[in-house]
């Protein structure tokens, strides 16, 4: 049951996100593998996610994709500033994109996170990384269907 909503945004304002959830600001469990990934270090990659909420993504924001190193997963930059603000994997082993919003788009939840969880995906199989995306990661809803 989605309790609280959060409006996201990139830093110039192009790129909007709302994310319905079960969670109050403080009880996000962020995470990064930012010590051991390069490209989450220099995007500063510390991310959130609800499975139990909603990601919905707006029409009106023009992203450019880039893509993993697996290729499976979508990273979303505003196509006006070049901030990364969220990613999507649309082939999710649940049957249903999955997303994570960058945990900096979000003012009213960054500044209530205590911790971040350190993760290292590098082992990860393809599988593995499907059926943890689809477990932990917050469905995706395109065009604010």
């Amino acid at each position: 049951m989605d309790k609280w909503s959060y409006s996201g945004h990139c830093r110039c304002g192009a790129t909007d996100v709302l994310l319905r959830s079960s969670l109050e600001p403080g009880k996000f469990l962020p995470r990064s593998d930012s010590s051991v990934c390069e490209f989450c270090t220099r995007h500063d990659g510390i991310w959130i996610s609800d499975p139990e909420g909603g990601l919905e993504l707006s029409p009106e924001s023009r992203t450019l994709i880039r893509r993993n190193g697996k290729g499976i997963v979508e990273f979303h930059f505003c196509a006006r500033c070049d901030e990364l603000a969220y990613a999507v994997d649309r082939i999710a082993l649940s049957g249903r994109p999955v997303a994570i919003a960058r945990l900096r788009i979000f003012p009213d939840i960054v500044s209530e996170i205590l911790g971040i969880k350190r993760v290292d995906f590098r082992e990860e199989t393809a599988e593995a990384g499907g059926q943890r995306r689809s477990r932990t990661w917050t469905p995706a809803v395109f065009g604010l269907e």
